[in-house]
């Protein structure tokens, strides 16, 4: 494609290669109207995929978003290759907005697993909008955050639903997380660090449940905050938060 660039990048690889693609014009058909799973896997070797979406845009080229179990891969098709990662078109990021609308859908497949095993909420008197705390019991950054979050909800009408999802760098954070989701904690049982019941099956059951549905959203660090559409913010910070409100 003459005068642009586009950015490839391959799975979580944060490398960007720039390259120029020049397409012969006048076809004005439509670049999607044949790509499917057999135009694809010609040219580029992937596990087992469904199409998420294609879309024609521009410059003979077709964007399609493979489903790969819970993960998204943006390739683009033309006639005779496929490029794998992301666009950008006069600094603006295509690939990402077609990403986040798609994740958003995946988000809204799980939200009510998300609420299942939610361990318990902090409400405040009144409340607006929601939010998703996906927490470690022994995160430091977590720990540093609980009060200023209880704040924050206070002050912007916001019920967190927390989460645990204990790290595997915590090796006692998973037994703390079922204590706390059988004793009953509360949001103050919480703040104060009291994980105090027995372990028992609910709680074992919860937790691994949690740990799925987080993987699936992800989530691979705590604190992350996620809003009622999908939306996440990494790390505790009440302008991060207020933008995804």
């Amino acid at each position: 494609m003459k005068g642009k660039k586009v950015a490839v990048g391959f799975f979580a690889c944060f490398v960007v290669l720039a390259m120029s693609v020049f397409v012969f014009a006048g076809s004005g058909s439509d670049p999607c109207k044949d790509v499917n799973n057999d135009s694809i896997t010609k040219h580029l070797s992937v596990p087992e995929f469904s199409i998420a979406s294609k879309r024609d845009v521009g410059d003979g080229l077709c964007e399609v978003v493979l489903r790969i179990s819970d993960d998204l891969l943006p390739v683009y098709v033309g006639n005779g290759f496929v490029l794998v990662g992301d666009m950008f078109r006069f600094r603006g990021h295509v690939t990402k907005e077609k990403i986040s609308e798609l994740s958003m859908g995946i988000f809204k497949e799980n939200k009510a697993v998300l609420d299942d095993v939610t361990a318990f909420s902090y409400k405040p008197a009144q409340v607006k909008s929601t939010l998703y705390y996906i927490t470690d019991p022994d995160c430091p950054y977590c720990e540093q955050a609980k009060l200023p979050i209880k704040k924050f909800a206070d002050e912007n009408n916001v019920e967190i639903k927390v989460v645990f999802f204990p790290l595997p760098m915590h090796p006692n954070a998973k037994d703390k997380a079922i204590k706390g989701i059988c004793g009953k904690m509360s949001y103050q049982d919480y703040i104060d660090g009291k994980y105090d019941g027995e372990k028992c099956r609910e709680g074992e059951d919860k937790i691994a449940k949690a740990i799925t549905a987080v993987e699936k959203l992800k989530v691979n660090g705590t604190p992350t905050f996620i809003n009622g559409n999908g939306e996440k913010a990494v790390g505790f910070s009440p302008e991060k938060l207020k933008e995804i409100l």
